[in-house]
């Protein structure tokens, strides 16, 4: 197990024991639940929101579920203005 991407077992247990999770996502066959909608890492990415401000760091952010209905926010980053800026 990579130890910076996040599963739902691990998140569930560090939940579980009252901890918050920072973690990365990759596109694999994990859905989120938006609404009753389940949804890909990219069709997520189409559905959030943009956020907008001075910062461009964050694109945009989603509150979602994990599909055991585990309550997570997605933030989608520019890793490009993070590795410039180092």
């Amino acid at each position: 197990m990579d130890s910076w991407f996040t599963y739902a077992s691990l998140i569930q247990e560090l939940v579980d024991r009252g901890l918050d999770v920072i973690g990365m996502v990759k596109a694999t066959n994990q859905r989120y639940l938006v609404g009753n909608c389940r949804l890909s890492l990219s069709e997520l990415y189409k559905a959030a929101p943009i956020v907008l401000g001075s910062k461009r760091t964050i694109l945009q952010s989603i509150l979602t579920q994990l599909a055991p209905g585990i309550p997570i926010k997605v933030v989608f980053l520019d890793i490009a203005i993070i590795k410039k800026n180092g």
